[in-house]
């Protein structure tokens, strides 16, 4: 049965009109719904079986989404550190941004610049050699930190990946194929 109508011209209103049916029922969890709570679930499993975790917050809607799930999976405080790998090259609303809520939201923010344009490989198309830069910057933060689990939006991750595999194959001597 459709539990909401139109009511006709005839019947003096196009207003929409809710059933009473429909008002009687607790909504259904939707696919949103279920996604959150497989989220929630795998931060705290994560944060219960990893000794130093930290969460990567490149300041974009997608590591802004994760921070949001982690704020509700821990009650409002994230009990691992948000790291941020910095290029320098963000708009200074963006620093505003991640300087406010890492704040408000009382994060463990963790700062990683990553290394001058200058040291990484100048052989490397344009693009790959930001890549590298940014792996170089997380790869100091590793270090520097000791992390033994990072959580990352997949879409960050798929992206370097490949954009990393696609220039190690034009350049044969490049660490990303060492590892396959």
């Amino acid at each position: 049965m459709d539990q909401l109508r139109w009511n006709s011209p005839t019947e003096g209103s196009l207003v929409r009109q809710i059933s009473t049916d429909a008002r009687s029922h607790q909504p259904a969890m939707d696919h949103l719904d279920a996604l959150e709570a497989q989220s929630i679930y795998i931060f705290r499993e994560a944060f219960a079986r990893l000794k130093k975790l930290a969460l990567l917050w490149s300041l974009g809607k997608d590591s802004n989404v994760m921070i949001w799930v982690a704020r509700k999976a821990f009650f409002g405080r994230v009990p691992f550190p948000a790291l941020h790998v910095d290029t320098g090259k963000k708009f200074p609303e963006m620093y505003a941004f991640r300087d406010r809520y890492g704040e408000e939201w009382e994060l463990d923010l963790r700062v990683e610049p990553c290394p001058p344009l200058e040291t990484i490989d100048p052989t490397l198309p344009p693009a790959a050699r930001s890549a590298a830069r940014k792996t170089e910057g997380l790869k100091l933060a590793l270090a520097k930190y000791g992390f033994d689990g990072l959580i990352s939006p997949d879409s960050a991750l798929d992206r370097s990946r490949h954009l990393g595999l696609h220039q190690a194959r034009k350049h044969p001597d490049h660490p990303a194929l060492s590892r396959q």
